[in-house]
């Protein structure tokens, strides 16, 4: 069985916006429901247009111009949702149908106290723990590697198993 999250405060404070590098949060009771694939193209799991002010119903822009290919095929898009122990949570993405170029992030609507999470994974439903990161967090994995903030990060819901994922990729890529 998971043993609980371990939380310790980090001595950097900022007041209002959160630090970078302050936070890779786990949910040890709530698991993942989509593969991480699904949860990365949905966002939030609805891909119709609608309010973002209800809750998993994504604002969508489309025809925007794209920072990198100029052309104005850009989709913005902005939802919320309340994650258990962690908050409303507020996810933004932008996707260029042209060139490729996708950013995402995850900020919380409270602001928190840089903190750091530990979790060991002793079973296989432990690899459905919720993990919420934000593009200015580092996942650490003892023995493989890290996923570090930078220009190019991303932040995503997702859970252990598509943390596993990602690094997998990572290290695949460096081959």
């Amino acid at each position: 069985m998971a043993k609980k999250p371990t939380k310790g405060k980090s001595k950097e404070k900022s007041p209002g916006k959160a630090n970078p590098k302050q936070r890779e949060q786990a949910n040890p009771k709530q698991p993942e429901k989509k593969e991480e694939s699904e949860q990365a193209k949905e966002t939030v799991g609805n891909s119709g247009a609608g309010d973002a002010s209800a809750e998993g119903a994504p604002s969508i822009i489309n025809g925007e111009q794209c920072p990198f290919c100029n052309n104005k095929t850009l989709t913005l898009m902005e939802s919320n949702t309340d994650v258990p122990f962690f908050g409303k949570t507020y996810l933004f993405s932008m996707n260029c149908s042209s060139c490729g170029y996708h950013k995402a992030d995850v900020e919380a609507e409270e602001a928190r106290e840089p903190c750091k999470y530990t979790l060991e994974i002793d079973s296989e439903a432990d690899m459905k723990i919720r993990v919420v990161k934000s593009s200015n967090a580092t996942v650490k994995i003892p023995h493989v590697g890290s996923i570090e903030p930078g220009e190019a990060a991303n932040g995503y819901i997702t859970n252990v198993e598509g943390i596993l994922q990602r690094m997998k990729k990572m290290i695949e890529v460096v081959r």
